[in-house]
């Protein structure tokens, strides 16, 4: 049996990191966005624990894109 505790968690889902970033970074393209995100996974690739690495992630890519934003 499917509780509503179960359901509720299946049909929402937490946005994506770029879509996160790019609402907050309006003035910059989502393509640039998605770019800095991309570019800020190597970093992580060898971490011995996966399950913050989307957090560390998406942090690392805020950081640049600040910096970027002055």
């Amino acid at each position: 049996m499917v509780s509503a505790l179960t359901y509720k968690r299946c049909w929402w889902r937490p946005p994506k990191p770029v879509d996160r970033l790019a609402r907050q970074f309006p003035d910059v393209p989502t393509e640039s966005v998605a770019a800095v995100v991309q570019d800020a996974q190597p970093a992580f690739e060898q971490a011995p624990i996966r399950d913050f690495v989307p957090l560390f992630v998406e942090r690392t890519a805020k950081q640049h894109l600040r910096q970027a934003a002055g």
